[in-house]
């Protein structure tokens, strides 16, 4: 990663860190002046002045120097900054540039990201000027305000932005050491010629005069490297068919822009040149016909074309070369592959670039309704299974067919085509067919099920069986499409469901990995003496159906717990339940007894708590499947309501209620607790601490003392579930670092004495109940100053005493000192920011285009915000403000809110206002 900075300087002079001595002045604002400062020399006042025109910042990529990644300009006129003392001010205008008058100031800052797209620089943040006046002294703390002086235009692009983060992790890992051995480079360019004919390749190189030409026979999978070559920028290559008895430089060329996504056509041919860009490492260069096909089945495929023209393999690829899931490096590269049988078979997961035309509309006054004329302008071919040798199908798609259904004799096969406007400056059409099975069901189960299937026009006697392990999907090639399929499961060794009826129609094509699944049917399941519950098949298009019931639940306590509505529910084995439709008059069953009737959580993460017979709080929460997006099917954990851990170095005991468990060194238990309150007793102590309620609202840190000893109290909550953990010492410390005498800390009938230059750990007997205040006495000698460890102090004690709040390594520190005069006092500090309008468009493309375009423009107006923090009153503010927010044709209500924060809460004041969005 390089960057280059180049900095060009007004023809004013410009003037850098000068040191101007002027006479000793009294200022506006008087401070008291200690008097260790009465023999003290007198002070400086230092000038900075800057005034740069220009700054450019660049970006470069590593893997293609064609392709930078970002530029940055900035701007820096009539910045002065002037130090007195402890005073710093940077004025908004400036007289030391110019003797005619003020100068102001200006900065100005500009940032553009090159889209791989287009092949040049784009905007992301357009020109913004701005200005910033500083003012700091020891009395009224430091003031900054940033003011916008013009609009805020940040242009939010996919494509740049992915580029960008890519680069950051790249970036920020470039200051890590190298490891020993380097890691493969990644290929900037690499060849993919699918076409079945060799091309040659028209090169324009930095270190030869003349044209080069270069010849690439047909690759397949073993795709091309061009990295070794040298091109002149801008970095582009001439395709043409490489015809041997044509001499190469007679040859009809056209050139590909290897610096944006293009396309192209190879003069007189078929074939279409494309440069793509999977993933921000490197392109692709793809030389195919205009019809892929890809395999998404489970089984390899013969294609022949013309009755005999066969599929070879240099025609062949794996599809994640084009879908960003693999990435080339150069020792990937390999030196060949064998043919293999002819025809040569479209593995799994694989595409091929076949010799077929596109589908052409028939004339309008043909109205012939023979059957010579129903193939007229169609696309058609042969494809066979391995799994049904020399049994061949037929697959023929019309202008207006959006699938075909065939049939390898008694499997089938589901074809989708999809049509994609290629780039500029081709523009071309090319036609995608997917081969897939036309069904495909998914089981969100977590556990093995049988299903039975059959179509609507077979007898059920004649119904085909399958297993389905948990979360997996099967692939049925024995039915049509279209077709009306009965279906029915069961869990294994469970009653079968009802049967449902699941429609495979036209409606289902291109509907591929929608967000929202169609519910197809319900399946009830009735087993005596148990629970009901309902499977349910969800239409997903294009032949893909999810099999799930809604609710399941699994035991996670290892306590042998189950579940029981009017009933035992259904076990599916390795402690999980499936659930019915109705929510309520669940109970928690344990040894063959029942706890109280609840209700399950609703939503995907809500929880409740419950108990057993024994009364053992426990908690019934609701979790997402992993890895599912429409979220139609949820997990029900039952998990301990308590788990304790000791972070000390000797055992401690536990107990709430009946129950008492002690946990060693280092370790972690799940204790069956009847309460909500818990207490504590570490080895080394003899009384029990006060009760901890560890509930939701209880967390947080806490410092809590049990004999002579302070310890703390983390307690955190995680969807139902209380983790309290025990760690020794306190996350507050007096610290006496005074020459000479004690202080001393009491909480109650609690001392902690800290002798000259000791660190004593201070805690309270009861910090969530009768001392959460967290309030204490500082004694020294013969006075008592009451103290709050959350503020933080520099007060002023007796005589030259003062008591300081210090934070370290999560630890508070009061530290009780004698004053010292150099030190600068905590003063507030004010940050007020000022825009007068931020625009903020949204691009990418939109179905079915081309070209990358405004999706979204969001406007707002007037937006101001002033952060404060003023120590002394332990206080934080934060004040927002908006004067109007533009988004097309909809109504919005805003809320203008001023938070608080005082003595550890946040106060919010907010006052509803409604927009009218135009």
């Amino acid at each position: 990663m390089k960057i280059e900075e180049e900095v060009e300087v007004l023809e004013e002079e410009v003037e850098e860190l000068q040191v101007v001595p002027k006479p000793k002045a009294k200022p506006a604002i008087q401070a008291p002046v200690e008097k260790a400062h009465e023999d003290s020399p007198s002070r400086r006042i230092y000038q900075f002045l800057l005034d740069v025109q220009n700054i450019g910042i660049m970006l470069d990529s590593d893997i293609d120097r064609s392709a930078p990644v970002l530029r940055v300009f900035a701007a820096l006129r009539s910045v002065e900054v002037c130090q007195h003392g402890r005073q710093i001010h940077m004025p908004l205008e400036t007289f030391a540039l110019s003797a005619g008058g003020p100068c102001k100031q200006m900065m100005r800052v500009k940032a553009d990201g090159f889209n791989l797209e287009v092949g040049r620089f784009e905007p992301l943040l357009e020109t913004f000027e701005l200005g910033c006046q500083l003012v700091k002294d020891d009395i009224t703390g430091t003031e900054v305000h940033v003011f916008g002086r013009k609009p805020l235009l940040l242009n939010v692009n996919p494509v740049i932005l992915r580029r960008l983060q890519w680069y950051s992790r790249r970036l920020a890992g470039s200051v890590v050491p190298m490891p020993d051995e380097p890691k493969p480079v990644p290929v900037r360019y690499a060849l993919l010629n699918l076409s079945g004919v060799p091309v040659g390749l028209h090169l324009k190189l930095k270190d030869i005069a003349a044209d080069a030409w270069m010849d690439v026979p047909p690759t397949g999978q073993t795709w091309r490297c061009l990295d070794n070559l040298d091109f002149t920028f801008p970095p582009s290559v001439g395709v043409a068919v490489a015809e041997p008895h044509v001499p190469a430089s007679r040859r009809q060329i056209a050139r590909l822009d290897l610096g944006l996504l293009n396309c192209i056509r190879i003069p007189n041919s078929q074939l279409i040149v494309q440069l793509r860009r999977p993933s921000v490492l490197g392109a692709v260069v793809l030389i195919s016909s205009k019809v892929l096909i890809f395999n998404e089945t489970s089984i390899p495929l013969a294609l022949r074309f013309d009755g005999s023209k066969p599929l070879v393999w240099t025609s062949c690829a794996s599809s994640d070369l084009l879908d960003g899931t693999a990435d080339f490096y150069e020792s990937q590269v390999r030196d060949g592959c064998t043919p293999g049988a002819v025809p040569s078979w479209l593995m799994p997961g694989g595409l091929a670039s076949v010799p077929l035309d596109l589908p052409q509309p028939k004339d309008d006054d043909d109205d012939d309704d023979d059957e010579e004329d129903e193939d007229e302008g169609a696309t058609s071919w042969e494809m066979m299974m391995q799994t049904e040798p020399n049994m061949w199908g037929k697959a023929s798609f019309s202008f207006n067919s959006t699938y075909a259904s065939v049939q390898c004799g008694s499997q089938h096969l589901l074809a989708v085509v999809d049509y994609e406007t290629l780039a500029p400056p081709a523009s071309e059409k090319l036609m995608n067919v997917k081969l897939l099975p036309p069904l495909q069901l998914t089981s969100c189960l977590p556990c093995k099920v049988e299903v039975q299937y059959h179509s609507l026009g077979e007898a059920v006697e004649s119904s085909r069986q399958v297993e389905i392990a948990e979360t997996d999907t099967v692939r049925i090639y024995d039915i049509g499409f279209p077709q009306t399929v009965r279906i029915r499961a069961r869990v294994i060794g469970g009653e079968w469901s009802e049967w449902g009826t699941l429609e495979l129609n036209e409606e289902d094509i291109g509907e591929e990995d929608r967000r929202l699944s169609r519910l197809e049917a319900e399946m009830q399941v009735d087993t005596p003496g148990f629970g009901e519950y309902t499977f349910a098949l969800l239409d997903k298009g294009n032949g893909k159906v999810q099999l799930c019931c809604q609710t399941w639940l699994i035991d996670r306590t290892g306590w042998n717990l189950s579940v029981e509505r009017e009933g035992p529910l259904i076990d599916a084995g390795d402690g999980v339940l499936l659930c019915g439709n109705n929510v309520k008059y669940h109970k928690i069953s344990s040894n063959g007894r029942c706890g109280p009737e609840f209700s399950l959580p609703s939503g995907q993460n809500d929880w409740t708590i419950t108990t057993t017979h024994e009364g053992t709080n426990v908690t019934v929460r609701a979790r997402p499947l992993p890895g599912q997006q429409d979220h139609t099917t949820r997990c029900l954990e039952i998990v301990p309501r308590h788990i304790v851990q000791n972070l000390t170095e000797h055992p401690v005991e536990f107990r709430s209620g009946d129950c008492r468990v002690v946990v060693q060194p280092m370790d972690m238990e799940s204790p069956k607790f009847t309460s909500e309150n818990l207490q504590f007793r570490p080895s080394t102590a003899s009384a029990w601490s006060v009760d901890i309620p560890a509930i939701e609202e209880s967390a947080g840190t806490a410092s809590i003392a049990v004999g002579r000893f302070c310890w703390t109290v983390d307690i955190r909550a995680d969807h139902g579930t209380i983790y309290v953990s025990i760690k020794p010492g306190s996350k507050y410390a007096l610290w006496n670092r005074l020459p000479k005498g004690e202080c001393e800390i009491r909480v109650r009938s609690l001392q902690f004495r800290a002798l000259a230059g000791e660190v004593v750990d201070f805690a309270w007997v009861d910090p969530f109940f009768k001392d959460k205040d967290l309030e204490a006495e500082l004694i020294l000698e013969e006075e008592d100053f009451t103290i709050n460890p959350r503020t933080m102090y520099q007060k002023k004690l007796r005589g030259r005493l003062e008591l300081f709040s210090s934070f370290e390594n999560s630890t508070t520190f009061l530290e009780v000192r004698e004053k010292q005069s150099y030190e600068q006092p905590i003063a507030a500090m004010t940050l007020n920011l000022v825009l007068p309008r931020i625009g903020v468009p949204l691009m990418g493309r939109s179905p079915h285009r081309v070209r990358i375009s405004e999706l979204l423009y969001l406007e707002l107006a007037l937006l101001q915000v002033v952060a404060s923090t003023k120590p002394k009153q332990d206080m934080q503010v934060l004040n927002f403000a908006l004067g109007d927010l533009s988004l097309p044709q909809s109504w919005y209500t805003f809320k203008l809110c001023a938070f608080r924060y005082r003595e550890g809460n946040w106060i919010t004041k907010c006052q509803r206002i409604r927009y009218n969005i135009v």
